[in-house]
């Protein structure tokens, strides 16, 4: 199902099969520029982000900014993944990679990423912002493609 396209102007039904019969009905119009999307402001809680860019997109072109400006608008930092925003990008396989900003660079788990340029959101994906304990990050402002 990874390779099927949803067609533009359409949606698509999730259903909950964990014991409850919830159904989900996801839909989505594209968008050729700047937006905001609101994150929510409970720590801990996940929230999927859709840039829709028609090419894949590094994480340095995410417009995630880290510290220093206003908070509401930037990832919150940490030395460690436990404290800080945390980004999860899905992978083909199922699981996702997750990083997070340091303050200075981006780092996986422990280990630093020498270069975000090669951290990509394939084309048409999404990726998840899991929120650190006292993070301020409410607002994201998706770049234009």
């Amino acid at each position: 199902m990874s390779s099927t396209a949803i067609p533009q102007g359409t949606a698509f039904m999730l259903r909950n099969r964990s014991g409850s019969t919830d159904y989900f009905l996801l839909a989505a119009t594209p968008r050729t520029g700047n937006f905001t999307v609101s994150v929510n402001a409970t720590a801990g809680q996940v929230n999927l982000i859709t840039p829709a860019r028609s090419t894949a997109t590094a994480l340095s072109a995410l417009n995630l900014r880290p510290a220093g400006g206003n908070a509401t608008n930037s990832i919150q930092t940490s030395a460690g993944a436990q404290a800080a925003d945390v980004i999860l990008i899905p992978q083909a396989n199922g699981t996702f990679n997750r990083y997070h900003h340091d303050g200075t660079r981006w780092k996986s788990g422990l280990r630093d990423v020498p270069d975000d340029t090669a951290i990509t959101v394939p084309a048409g994906g999404a990726f998840f912002i899991r929120k650190g304990p006292g993070s301020q990050f409410n607002t994201y402002h998706a770049p234009a493609e």
